[in-house]
């Protein structure tokens, strides 16, 4: 061979090697859009941790709304019981409002009592006997345990008193009572039935225009409990302020 035909096929050679590299280099650069792809890849994997992640914001969203259902379904929770509390007041301390007397000189004399439920001024009191017990005697029994029994031949006697405050300051409803008839008298002694439901010593004081209703327990001789038998009550401390109440 020529030396001519050596060159000539020498670049022949070349020109076949030049080829192949761009067919090489082509087909590499035809795969560098697939790396990109494999990150597509990895973004389009990335977005559902973006999508998970909205939940959580969606949920922490309508916590709030929770709360703020919660605080205003438990509002109406604390307000209920405050407006029910006049339905729910335990008995002891429910009061009675009493009619005022037929005649407003009633019980100034001990044989024209004042009638049971019916009320008069006396002092800075409207008052009355909104109720009475003849033989209050297991009521007294079984309100506490350590509470005993009546003396022999005597009996507990409960009268319960409603009173109006008409004053204007802060008092108590203190009083001097009895039991008393034409010939017989019984001025109580101290808590002479023990502890009672809804003793007037456990009244506090009364507002203006306020009112109360609680009891006062006597021993008696049950002998002694008859119908001329009426109770009387007093300003405190005085004398001739007493009138008299029908207990019957």
């Amino acid at each position: 061979m020529s030396r001519r035909a050596k060159f000539i096929w020498s670049g022949l050679v070349v020109a076949a090697l030049v080829v192949l590299v761009l067919i090489l280099t082509g087909g590499a650069g035809e795969g560098i859009p697939s790396e990109p792809q494999a990150g597509a890849t990895t973004t389009v994997t990335a977005a559902p941790p973006e999508t998970t992640a909205a939940p959580p914001s969606t949920s922490s969203s309508s916590a709030p709304t929770e709360t703020t259902s919660t605080v205003s379904s438990t509002a109406p929770t604390t307000t209920v019981p405050g407006s029910t509390v006049p339905s729910t007041v335990p008995p002891e301390t429910t009061t009675t409002t009493l009619a005022p007397a037929d005649d407003p000189d009633a019980g100034e004399d001990q044989e024209a009592p004042v009638p049971i439920g019916q009320a008069i001024v006396l002092g800075e009191w409207r008052i009355g006997v909104s109720a009475v017990e003849l033989d209050a005697t297991e009521t007294v029994l079984g309100y506490v345990d350590f509470n005993e029994d009546p003396a022999d031949g005597s009996q507990y006697l409960m009268v319960e008193l409603s009173g109006v405050y008409l004053g204007n300051t802060f008092v108590q409803p203190v009083f001097d009572w009895a039991l008393v008839k034409p010939e017989f008298s019984h001025v109580p002694e101290g808590l002479e039935c023990g502890v009672v439901p809804n003793s007037i010593y456990d009244v506090d004081q009364v507002a203006p225009g306020g009112q109360f209703t609680a009891s006062v327990c006597f021993e008696i001789p049950t002998a002694e409990v008859t119908d001329d038998l009426v109770l009387t009550l007093g300003l405190l401390d005085e004398s001739g302020s007493e009138r008299f109440f029908a207990l019957r």
